[in-house]
């Protein structure tokens, strides 16, 4: 399916509105790690030979990167990154300008985001953390319905948005490709397929439980978006069948070279 793939790199800058620019023409490769973890999840992105206008803009402070990744044979491309981006530099290569970019996911509200304000009696904190996301710009977050504590005397938020986000949430979230997501138990009836025939790669390996240490999965595919932190898997293979839940999942591609392959790890239920 190597033929087959498709990838597009969009850049967003704030300067005289939004400026979104199309960088898919170019070679880029890029590699995005995502985890349940409150920190930001990172990516790097390596572009060749970006013109000098291009550069600069992905130079300006609040520029945003958005990463596509997909097949010809699928209707659309999946997101697979969305991320503020807080280094970026550029140097020759032999004859390549190589410019090397970080990318962090939510990077600038965890960092820049403030709250304060007051909420009404009978308000969730599933209401509050919609009305928090509004607020810091963020989309509508996903699994909040599930917070229905409501403080009998209103609802006080002052502080760091990540403050804010613990207590509501009560630790329990993180942001995944710029949303706020609240851990849920994924149900096992929703759970995404992965087999040979849905590009599994290698053997998946198994890691018994020893002592405090929790069993352990891994495995290996063909460049697969929609597996994300939280997502059951029915995985399916020689050696392992049964469900997962993912922990972690790396996303590595290269649009003129070989890699296009990503990584899992996680849990088995």
């Amino acid at each position: 399916m190597l033929f087959d793939r498709r990838a597009q790199l969009l850049v967003t800058t704030p300067r005289a509105g939004e400026n979104t620019v199309d960088l898919s023409a170019l070679r880029f490769a890029f590699r995005c790690n995502a985890s349940k973890q409150r920190e930001p999840n990172a990516a790097e992105v390596t572009i060749y030979n970006a013109a000098d206008q291009t550069i600069q803009q992905l130079q300006t402070r609040g520029a945003v990167v958005n990463i596509f990744a997909g097949y010809a044979s699928t209707p659309t491309l999946a997101l697979l990154f969305h991320g503020d981006i807080t280094y970026s530099t550029s140097r020759w290569e032999g004859t390549d300008r190589v410019t090397k970019l970080v990318l962090g996911d939510g990077a600038r509200v965890l960092r820049d985001g403030f709250v304060s304000l007051s909420l009404a009696p009978g308000t969730s904190h599933g209401q509050a953390l919609r009305v928090v996301c509004k607020r810091l710009g963020l989309p509508v977050p996903d699994g909040v319905d599930a917070l229905t504590t409501q403080p009998p005397g209103g609802i006080t938020l002052h502080g760091r948005a990540m403050q804010v986000f613990d207590r509501l949430a009560r630790g329990a979230w993180s942001i995944q490709r710029g949303k706020l997501v609240v851990s849920a138990r994924q149900d096992t009836a929703r759970a995404i397929v992965v087999n040979e025939n849905a590009g599994l790669l290698d053997t998946p390996e198994y890691t018994r439980a020893q002592g405090r240490e929790s069993a352990k999965v891994a495995f290996k595919t063909l460049l697969f978006a929609q597996l994300q932190p939280g997502e059951v898997v029915k995985l399916k293979s020689a050696t392992h069948t049964g469900f997962v839940r993912v922990a972690s999942v790396t996303h590595e591609g290269d649009t003129s070279g070989t890699t296009w392959h990503t990584t899992v790890e996680g849990s088995p239920l």
